[in-house]
């Protein structure tokens, strides 16, 4: 799982760099994509093209401000992560540039700008990671719809991004709005506080708390569950039955890069 996230992460580098790559030995990035992961991936993107790379993480609603504050005197070339619907963003307010890349051709119309200012490069659901030991303890069965998290014992025992700062809350958000309503969706959100530990400013957070035992729940994307059951933690994942957002990872060039 991770060699394949990881090739279409240097795929979407590709993709998109190598206009700005090709005149110039070296590149700065703003990344929404977790440290451990960016790291692997743009570490193996120098070694394959011999591009140096810096990088900074930030989540989706600190990296659209920070963009925009250094709009007059751009820092970085690349903006690395984050669902789509941010860069979206970045392209109306101005802040982003097109590439067309000769192998976008290759990719739906969905996972991509018309006009290049944007390309996704991959897609992976919402869900619950459930902690089994600590769920096992306190006698609860992991939760298989939203409905679940309302109930009395998953009090305190929930984590999940903050829509102010993480575009992974953001799509929660908007999943509920569009399975349940406007309205409902919002007063779900009202019961559903009780329920929520730590409302964290990464969308990454949830899965390492969980992983942890700091947290019964997690919810977030799904590719950090997977790698951390892959280095042992005890983690369950479940997808509520009423249905989940998803995401679609982008990369852009930032307007006026260095």
């Amino acid at each position: 799982m991770k060699t394949r996230w990881m090739l279409c992460g240097l795929l979407a580098i590709g993709l998109l760099v190598a206009g700005t790559a090709r005149a110039q030995d070296s590149l700065v990035v703003y990344s929404s994509v977790d440290e451990e992961n960016a790291k692997k991936l743009l570490d193996a993107f120098t070694q394959a093209t011999g591009v140096k790379v810096r990088f900074t993480f930030l989540s989706s609603g600190p990296a659209v401000a920070r963009i925009e504050a250094e709009k007059n005197n751009p820092q970085a070339d690349i903006w690395y992560g984050a669902p789509s619907e941010n860069h979206v963003v970045l392209k109306e307010k101005g802040l982003s540039q097109p590439y067309v890349s000769p192998n976008a051709k290759d990719l739906a119309g969905k996972f991509k700008d018309p006009e290049g200012y944007w390309t996704s490069f991959y897609m992976n659901p919402l869900g619950f990671a459930s902690n089994a030991n600590t769920l096992k303890q306190k006698g609860v069965e992991p939760p298989t719809s939203w409905a679940d998290l309302l109930k009395p014992e998953f009090k305190a025992q929930v984590q999940t991004p903050s829509p102010q700062t993480s575009g992974t809350g953001y799509n929660m958000v908007a999943a509920l709005v569009m399975i349940m309503g406007e309205d409902k969706a919002f007063d779900y959100l009202k019961k559903l506080n009780p329920s929520i530990q730590t409302y964290t400013q990464s969308g990454t957070a949830p899965s390492k708390a969980a992983a942890i035992g700091q947290a019964g729940v997690g919810i977030q994307f799904t590719p950090a569950f997977l790698q951390l059951i892959e280095e042992g933690y005890p983690l369950k994942i479940t997808f509520p039955k009423e249905g989940v957002g998803f995401e679609a990872p982008a990369i852009s060039i930032l307007k006026g890069a260095p």
